[in-house]
């Protein structure tokens, strides 16, 4: 759990032992999960365009799809009604060193 080091190893080990179709897919696309949580972000762009180009149109490839290309996470921390009570923790949380951005939904979006 939450070893994303040895699933990374395990996922693609399993890969190479796997016939061809949707389980091998799953795996690739597994593997390329682990690698994001381990910040290896390019690899993990490289896992994710192989499982797309190996399976195109399987729901893994839909997935991998809407990984690629992530360079960070993110935490939301509270919600508000209002702006104000907002912002006094955004100032805090920049106060501490945290890189922080606002999410305020607005009718036709959002806005950062």
């Amino acid at each position: 759990m939450n070893d994303f080091g040895a699933a990374e190893i395990n996922w693609t080990s399993a890969y190479e032992k796997l016939e061809p179709g949707d389980l091998k897919a799953w795996v690739l696309y597994r593997t390329g999960l682990s690698q994001q949580r381990l910040g290896k972000w390019e690899a993990a762009d490289d896992t994710f365009a192989q499982v797309e180009k190996e399976f195109p149109k399987s729901e893994p490839a839909a997935r991998a799809a809407t990984h690629r290309g992530a360079r960070a996470f993110y935490v939301q921390v509270a919600a508000f009604s209002s702006p104000q009570p907002a912002e006094k923790l955004v100032a805090t949380l920049r106060g501490q060193g945290y890189p922080v951005g606002r999410y305020e939904k607005k009718e036709k979006g959002c806005n950062w």
